[in-house]
């Protein structure tokens, strides 16, 4: 009976012990699977802009829109991909935070998809609205991005000289000349009634990448208290060749000015992320540097401490200096005082 017990319960144990990268893995495997032995069951995971609102309310398909393929091929491929690059950010992330970050990036890019369809629509333009799109590949951009930010110059494979910081530019340069090859089809008010037709894969791919960037640029919080990454090294610059990168700065400039009077507080929110991830910067390169003074106590000792600093650099310069014997702190002594 213990052993009936465990057998039923292992799986249950297996899936709890997974990560946030591999229970999605696994879920783009099982979704590519169902979709290719069923291809009825694509028509309720796939995000065709019709279905999703004013068809059949099929909401759910701007999440299962992303872990969803066609071919189980592709689908187990992108799984690979999300499972190894997952594994790399999320020991460094938590689970809490991973989930946070393909839910998000999932949601925004089909999100965004769907409004670009609606807006075809109202265009003229009534075969985008009835196109179903799915695709692992939102997902692997996601991951390309979240490992340019963490590991930018490592090799993605060691001894190749291939680096991290080049993957998100290597797969929309990949996913655009598939579609300048393979260009998308879209229906005619006479194809319209039949089998709907798949849309473009770049659309998933340029999205995805936009989303994952802005997400961590922005708004992920880091620490509790510094928001985003506003490194240099992070810029939405960095993601092109060095050719176009002055030109690229000066149209990132000009929209983010833009975007700054458009939406209230979004220029200072970002200002005061940089001022924060400055000041981070400082404590981490000055040992002797402390957090803001909260009492008279801890005030006395940022003094000493910075008193301290001053005295060992001057010794470092060769500068006269009573040594280190003449300076004598008594911070234990004041603190018994007062």
């Amino acid at each position: 009976k213990l052993q009936f017990l465990y057998f039923i319960g292992s799986p249950y144990k297996t899936m709890a012990s997974l990560t946030a990268s591999q229970g999605t893995a696994l879920a783009m495997v099982a979704c590519s699977l169902l979709c290719w032995l069923s291809p009825g069951f694509l028509g309720y995971v796939a995000l065709i802009p019709m279905n999703t609102i004013t068809g059949h309310f099929y909401v759910w398909n701007l999440v299962t829109a992303g872990v969803a393929d066609s071919s189980p091929i592709v689908g187990t491929a992108c799984a690979a991909v999300v499972w190894w690059g997952g594994m790399k950010v999320e020991s460094l992330w938590g689970f809490a935070e991973m989930a946070k970050y393909l839910i998000i990036v999932t949601i925004a890019s089909s999100v965004s998809i769907f409004f670009m369809c609606l807006v075809a629509y109202i265009a003229g333009s009534e075969g985008w609205f009835y196109m179903y799109f799915c695709g692992d590949i939102g997902l692997v951009a996601a991951i390309f991005v979240v490992l340019k930010q963490v590991h930018p110059d490592d090799f993605v494979v060691e001894g190749v000289p291939f680096r991290f910081k080049w993957l998100p530019l290597t797969a929309v340069t990949v996913s655009l000349l598939v579609e300048l090859v393979f260009p998308t089809h879209v229906p005619t008010d006479a194809e319209i009634g039949g089998a709907s037709l798949r849309g473009t894969h770049l659309l998933h791919m340029f999205l995805s990448t936009f989303v994952a960037w802005f997400y961590l640029r922005f708004h992920q919080a880091i620490s509790g208290t510094v928001v985003g990454d506003p490194s240099e090294g992070f810029a939405f610059k960095t993601f092109f060749p060095d050719v176009a990168k002055p030109c690229i700065a000066i149209v990132a400039d000009l929209t983010f000015t833009l975007v700054s009077k458009v939406v209230c507080g979004f220029g200072k929110a970002v200002i005061a992320a940089e001022e924060a991830a400055k000041r981070k910067a400082e404590e981490e390169s000055n040992p002797f540097m402390s957090p803001p003074a909260t009492s008279v106590a801890d005030m006395r000792r940022q003094v000493a401490l910075n008193a301290l600093h001053d005295r060992l650099q001057q010794a470092q310069e060769g500068e006269p200096s009573q040594g280190l014997e003449a300076f004598d702190i008594t911070i234990n002594e004041e603190d018994e005082e007062h």
